[in-house]
């Protein structure tokens, strides 16, 4: 692999595992307080985004260092590796906070959304369909694999967005 590839998405899995996750292993219950929740998703989206900029940062310096014409395919190609690289990296990271740094986090995060969730239901059947509707969906808390593989599946997409705004801005024109 490229160098240039490996730098540019190795820099952008270690700002996205050091920003979306460190301050889950240094300060968990600020994750475990529902006034947090609403926050911590948009900063959590918003790290994810910003993680997946040396996309374009790396297929740019890809054609200033090795290729005067690059076009949309080549472009393409390389943006493409550096998410793919990039969101195997940030997979690794999760699995490693989830399973080893914080293994009991999933488990009690679960738990306290749900509590936030029914503590807000207005009535008792509304309460019951909130419950039910939690447990069919609590199954990728419990598995810390699957999670990450959500969190990643969410940078790669993120990543093939900005792979293709990437590769249209800085494909170049054949002379």
């Amino acid at each position: 692999m490229n160098k240039t590839i490996f730098y540019y998405a190795l820099a952008g899995a270690v700002f996205g595992i050091l920003f979306f996750l460190g301050p889950l292993v240094l300060f968990p219950e600020k994750y475990m307080n529902p006034e947090n929740y609403g926050s911590g998703e948009v900063i959590g989206y918003s790290i994810m985004i910003i993680s997946m900029l040396p996309v374009y940062f790396g297929t740019r310096a890809y054609r200033r260092h090795h290729a005067d014409n690059l076009s949309f395919g080549k472009a393409l190609q390389i943006a493409f590796l550096i998410t793919l690289t990039t969101s195997a990296i940030f997979y690794l990271g999760n699995v490693l906070v989830y399973e080893v740094l914080a293994p009991n986090f999933l488990a009690e995060f679960g738990e306290n959304y749900k509590e936030h969730l029914l503590s807000n239901a207005k009535s008792e059947e509304q309460r019951a369909q909130m419950a039910a509707s939690f447990e069919a969906e609590a199954g990728i808390l419990e598995n810390s694999y699957l999670y990450a593989l959500v969190m990643a599946g969410t940078v790669f997409f993120i990543g093939l967005i900005l792979s293709l705004i990437s590769a249209l801005a800085l494909r170049t024109k054949k002379s």
